[in-house]
């Protein structure tokens, strides 16, 4: 997919990670914008008024990070800052 191909790109020159070969993507009504489980699980809130796509990039990237955050113990803030700063280097890459 487009998503997989431009992150695909950008994420090794941002971390040292790489993106699951597979992601698992539910789509659901109900809950917050976006949530994820380890290792490639995603659940995106169909009627949420962000991007889907956003709330996507967003999530999987959670993904990548997780374990780096669960070892470092890091707040749930440092944690969301974490992936907004990634995410907007990804974005000046594209």
């Amino acid at each position: 997919s487009v998503i997989r191909t431009n992150l695909d790109r950008t994420e090794r020159k941002l971390t040292n990670k790489e993106i699951p070969g597979e992601i698992i993507v539910f789509l659901t009504k109900y809950g917050v914008g976006g949530s994820y489980s380890l290792p490639n699980r995603v659940i995106i809130n169909i009627t949420s008024k962000k991007s889907l796509i956003e709330i996507l990039k967003h999530e999987i990237i959670h993904l990548l990070f997780e374990k780096e955050v669960q070892e470092k113990n890091n707040t749930q803030r440092d944690k969301e800052k974490l992936i907004d700063e990634t995410i907007a280097k990804i974005n000046s890459l594209l």
